[in-house]
């Protein structure tokens, strides 16, 4: 389920159904284990995860809608634990007896014939109907990995009625009728309220739109060596709290503000002031212990009144209020001692500003974060970009990236991660392309998908936030790589943390910096629960 890679982070593997057919292939044959013994085991944890919400089982009123092929055989699984502890279990196989074969057979075999109704036609869908409408939980069973083109007919059918149900659904593995490399929904598709993913979590599950119908996404080992499991690898991975801990900077005991990491954000013009100094809140929040603000003259008094432990630089402008391509030279006085850069936040697209950003950058020779209009500067001149000397986080939205690359949000959207993907090589730069589901990807291909955050951060100094964040945690000595991960799950998680408190709807960009700290706290290792076979995938 996990694998250390060459940073010694451990990260979950986020598998594509190829993937899937590999590790069970390769599991039976270094494992000595058998396909019925696997699916034993992939039954089992859904049903422990049932004990998790119902811990008496005794009397619950189930019903397990199964397929055909191996995904049904994980439900009968289920149903025959759940009938052996009390519960009122009903079987709906949506297959003919004859088209079940194999380890799901054997499994079906198993089940009082009492307990299992076999659905063959649509003429059928009242008594389904009617099976939902008195289940206080549906498990869903019915589709796996393999779908590959539209589901239509029966059980289109079938998965319509789950979801005008309105019932609790818990799917095994993945909702059926996603895909489940990519999580589109091939037509119908089950809106579940949970999913239990095994062994590997899909890509289905977390990426939109899957990760709408997944609903909270648990992962669930099967109890294979970690010998063999560790050492799995594919070409996505997503971080949790449990390989994030790890990564986090720690302070020495004698440690002074000089130690924490000294941080130059260079932002702000006219109307957009409070953008740096949102950033730079958010990096003293994250552990910066020096941070340094460049501003338009003129803005700092301003400024010093909304963060007073910055220290300002106050810098040449234009007619405009924007910083001037003169600034450089002020600029280059005051870095020496600097250990990262964020350029960006309320920057403008002012002409002499924008060829400020052109010129610093190639001589800037410590790490930097570069977002919002400073990346705006870059468009069309990706070679350039690629070939600045200091390590770069690179932090779009889509709207950003599509600009930086000459396409359209339309392209970056329909496959986030290639996108991230092309991008990250193309300018030989972290990429960290925000947005649901925001994925961090790098020039030599190692790519991580992020599943904190919610819809509420989609507020106005939200990003801001985020690159000070990544700043700060590069000035403390997390490799750019490293901390562009650490700090999106932060982001993510303070933003989740403050929507519980104070709704979705309510959130400011404010708010993410005072949640920074819980989001910390829960995060540190001593906080988090011991592993076990299921984990909530965040």
């Amino acid at each position: 389920m996990e694998a250390a890679n060459g940073n010694g982070e451990v990260a979950v593997q986020l598998a594509t159904a190829a993937d899937i057919r590999s590790f069970d292939r390769e599991a039976v044959t270094q494992c000595g284990v058998t396909p019925l013994w696997l699916m034993e085991q992939a039954g089992l944890r859904v049903v422990e995860f049932i004990e998790r919400q119902h811990p008496s089982l005794a009397g619950l009123r189930v019903t397990v809608l199964a397929g055909k092929g191996n995904n049904g055989g994980d439900g009968f699984v289920v149903a025959r634990h759940l009938l052996g502890a009390g519960a009122r279990v009903r079987v709906l196989v949506a297959a003919r007896l004859d088209e079940v074969r194999g380890d799901a057979l054997t499994n079906l075999r198993m089940l009082p014939p009492s307990a299992v109704q076999v659905i063959t036609s649509t003429r059928q869908l009242p008594k389904i109907r009617t099976a939902l409408e008195g289940s206080e939980l549906v498990v869903d069973a019915l589709l796996g990995t393999g779908v590959t083109r539209s589901v239509e007919g029966l059980l289109a059918r079938v998965i319509e009625a789950v979801n005008q149900s309105k019932r609790p659904v818990l799917a095994v593995d993945l909702p059926s009728g996603l895909h489940a490399d990519t999580g589109a929904m091939m037509g119908a598709a089950v809106r579940a309220r949970w999913t239990v993913t095994l062994a590997l979590p899909k890509r289905g599950v977390v990426l939109p739109p899957g990760a709408v119908c997944a609903g909270e996404v648990w992962l669930g080992e099967l109890g294979l060596p970690q010998s063999f499991v560790g050492s799995r690898t594919t070409a996505v991975q997503v971080n949790t709290a449990r390989s994030i801990a790890p990564l986090l900077p720690q302070r020495k005991s004698t440690a002074h503000k000089g130690d924490a990491g000294r941080l130059l954000i260079i932002g702000g013009s006219v109307g957009m002031a409070g953008a740096p100094m949102l950033a730079a809140r958010a990096a003293f929040r994250a552990g910066a212990g020096l941070v340094t603000v460049g501003l338009p003259a003129g803005l700092e008094v301003a400024a010093k009144e909304v963060v007073m432990e910055a220290m300002t630089l106050s810098l040449p402008t234009t007619a405009e209020g924007c910083l001037a391509e003169s600034a450089v030279a002020l600029v280059q006085t005051r870095w020496a001692r600097m250990h990262a850069l964020a350029i960006g936040p309320g920057l403008g697209r002012d002409h002499g500003t924008l060829e400020f950003v052109r010129r610093l950058l190639p001589l800037a020779q410590m790490p930097m974060v570069i977002d919002a209009d400073a990346l705006g500067a870059w468009s069309g001149r990706l070679k350039v970009l690629a070939s600045t000397r200091a390590p770069k986080v690179l932090t779009p939205h889509p709207g950003e990236l599509a600009e930086l690359m000459g396409t359209s949000v339309a392209v970056i959207e329909r496959d986030r991660i290639a996108a991230a993907q092309a991008a990250a090589q193309a300018t030989r730069s972290i990429v960290v392309l925000k947005g649901a589901r925001t994925v961090i990807a790098d020039s030599i291909g190692a790519t991580t998908l992020n599943l904190t955050g919610n819809a509420g951060m989609a507020t106005a100094g939200s990003g801001d936030v985020l690159t000070g964040v990544i700043a700060a945690l590069i000035a403390q000595g997390l490799s750019p790589r490293v901390a562009a991960k650490v700090g999106v799950y932060l982001h993510g998680i303070a933003g989740d943390l403050a929507a519980a408190e104070l709704g979705q709807p309510s959130l400011m960009a404010g708010d993410l910096i005072e949640w920074l700290p819980r989001a910390w706290q829960q995060t540190q290792p001593t906080a988090l629960a011991p592993p076990g076979r299921l984990m909530l995938l965040r």
